[in-house]
């Protein structure tokens, strides 16, 4: 990732958004989805109170996308922490916007896609990160089942997952489904080890630990 991807992860960790829990026992760690225990957690939710920090955020999500010509397209944003950024990244481009559920309401119209969008185009999909692939995935099938919907690119604050991550790569791949982070683990890891936030050690542990963090062994 180039030097913006490095200058983003700065901003982040200088805002507060990575806890670093190495200094805890491993059973107080944070528990991730799908049985996941990892000693980084990384919250892009605290940016919300502070509107220097969405400003900059937004700032840089429009640069990526004004480098490529989409069309006409909705942004979605992928419930919960993708919605507040799709919601303001839309009305800063002045586009139509939707937000994905993760499960069916039991109550009211019980649908998976809010917004109205219409059937048959296309859609940007916005979240804070990409950690196993699975949410994106799950998003991008259930626009084009409820929908018809075609998921054009991805879009994420940071990625937190490597191309040996095969199964959720392998998808955006067979469906031509590019996505773009502000920054990764990568540039994260390299910051918080010059701020001497991690040791050497704990920065080779977690660059093993994202490459597959299914099987890696703590």
């Amino acid at each position: 990732m180039h030097k913006t991807g490095i200058e983003v992860a700065e901003f982040l960790i200088d805002n507060g958004v990575m806890s670093i829990n190495f200094d805890k026992k491993q059973k107080d760690w944070i528990n991730r989805k799908h049985g996941i225990v990892s000693p980084i957690y990384l919250d892009c939710r605290i940016l919300l109170k502070n509107p220097e920090c969405l400003n900059y955020i937004m700032d840089r999500f429009r640069d990526l996308i004004e480098e490529s010509s989409y069309g006409e397209y909705t942004i979605f944003g992928v419930e919960t922490a993708g919605i507040p950024f799709a919601s303001i990244l839309a009305s800063v481009l002045h586009n139509p916007l939707g937000y994905i559920r993760k499960n069916y309401k039991s109550y009211g119209m019980t649908r998976l896609i809010e917004g109205l969008p219409p059937h048959n185009s296309k859609a940007i999909i916005i979240d804070d990160n990409c950690f196993t692939g699975i949410t994106m995935v799950e998003s991008i099938e259930s626009l084009k089942k409820e929908c018809n919907i075609s998921t054009i690119v991805l879009f994420t604050i940071i990625s937190l997952s490597d191309y040996s991550c095969v199964n959720h790569w392998a998808f955006f791949k067979q469906n031509k489904i590019p996505l773009f982070s502000l920054t990764d683990y990568k540039c994260l890891n390299k910051v918080a080890l010059r701020k001497k936030l991690i040791t050497k050690k704990q920065f080779e542990q977690l660059n093993m630990f994202y490459k597959d963090p299914f099987k890696y062994k703590w």
